[in-house]
């Protein structure tokens, strides 16, 4: 099940008693708070099984920050992943940059670790992410396909909906850059979509994804607002209290209300179109109340907070009207074709693909925007993430040169009301 997680990384910082000073903290920090999140911490080697003590663990996780690539043997100085679960951790942090680049560790050496991790009880929080380089040179989607292929792909379902990703894009880890909300929700909604198109829509829906670069108390309620970021990854700023709870605490709440207000929407989408559009009648309940010849009666009662509710979700930011038409925005997916921030050329190639795709599939609604500095194109309003890859497939076959470019993203959509 996809969960709300902020997770610390402690990496080689602290000394055993500074580590348990700092666990302790947190813990007593978070007495008498429901936090939004899971949250886990991520210690030194020599610090889990004295922090895992020490600490609730029904409120703090705790990780380790890696483990070796072989379950036993002559291999001193190694830490094997059942070594860590007898500590009384309960997660593994692997693939890091830093372990990627110092360490040279392969996709097949982290293939193995996951493997192990699993095979102990261990949820692996797995990390990806570019270099500057890759991500000036527009590669950035395809080294993180190629760094979850290259690693968990050959991983069953069942195994992958066990394991946390964590976007972490290399040129923002501890240096003060951060990528935007809007670049994180970009690829955050791309690595979704490669795991849709390998393990199906539910486990890509239920899937973790946190971000890491440089999130701290300034930035984590932007970044996680957005819809495909889950929690964050942090370092530097995991290592003092105050800096990491106003962090944990960031995280949005989603109201359960709006799970059943989606409910309802999903199986009584007419009867809304009929009430918004006759005017007099402004909710479903009076749609099901009214009388008909020959029909017999409803009668609804309840209470007036959530006819208030119900009615005000319809007439109010949830409803655009044009001259002719009715809309009804709600989340779903589109079809991203195009982004670009060159701002002599991208503006045109927006437009330009916008009208191929115009002459080929007419009906299908296109949308051109500028979030700066990029300019965008995405395309359709669908209800379903099967809808949305659809499309793709299809656009991807009378486009091959766009393939590349093409993924799905989740964000507000418009349905039409008659």
């Amino acid at each position: 099940m996809r969960k709300n997680i902020v997770a610390g990384n402690w990496k080689m910082n602290t000394t055993l008693a500074e580590g348990l000073a700092l666990a302790k903290g947190l813990d007593e920090a978070l007495k008498g708070k429901t936090p939004n999140c899971d949250v886990i911490i991520g210690t030194p080697f020599t610090h889990l099984a004295s922090v895992a003590a020490a600490i609730d663990t029904n409120k703090i996780g705790v990780a380790a920050e890696n483990c070796a690539d072989k379950e036993k043997g002559a291999y001193t100085g190694e830490v094997s992943a059942a070594m860590v679960a007898s500590t009384g951790a309960k997660y593994v942090i692997l693939g890091h940059s830093e372990r990627r680049a110092y360490y040279h560790e392969t996709p097949e050496i982290l293939k193995t670790k996951v493997e192990l991790a699993l095979a102990n009880g261990l949820t692996p929080i797995f990390c990806i992410g570019e270099v500057l380089e890759e991500r000036e040179a527009g590669k950035h989607f395809e080294v993180v396909d190629a760094q979850i292929a290259g690693s968990l792909f050959d991983l069953s379902a069942e195994d992958f909906g066990k394991i946390i990703l964590a976007y972490e894009p290399v040129w923002a880890i501890g240096t003060g850059k951060t990528a935007s909300a809007e670049q994180a929700e970009e690829i955050h909604a791309h690595i979704r979509a490669t795991l849709a198109a390998k393990y199906g829509n539910e486990v890509a829906d239920n899937c973790t994804i946190l971000y890491g670069g440089s999130c701290n108390a300034s930035n984590a309620k932007e970044l996680f607002a957005k819809p495909n970021v889950d929690g964050g990854l942090i370092g530097g700023a995991s290592l003092a209290v105050d800096k990491f709870m106003p962090i944990i605490l960031s995280m949005k709440r989603i109201p359960c209300i709006l799970l059943l207000f989606a409910f309802m929407m999903a199986g009584t989408s007419s009867l809304f179109a009929q009430t918004a559009l006759e005017g007099e009648r402004s909710t479903i309940f009076d749609a099901l109340q009214r009388s008909g010849l020959g029909k017999g009666e409803v009668v609804i009662n309840q209470s007036a907070a959530i006819r208030e509710m119900v009615g005000e979700r319809m007439r109010g930011a949830n409803v655009e009207t044009t001259d002719s038409l009715t809309f009804l925005k709600v989340q779903g997916y589109r079809t991203q074709v195009f982004s670009g921030n060159n701002q002599r050329v991208s503006k045109d190639e927006a437009f330009r693909k916008e009208k191929e795709i115009k002459e080929l599939f007419p009906e299908i609604p296109t949308y051109v925007t500028y979030n700066a500095p990029f300019w965008k194109l995405r395309v359709g309003d669908f209800r379903s993430h099967e809808e949305a890859y659809h499309m793709m497939r299809l656009l991807m076959g009378a486009f091959p040169k766009y393939g590349k470019e093409m993924y799905i993203v989740r964000e507000e959509i418009k349905i039409p009301l008659n």
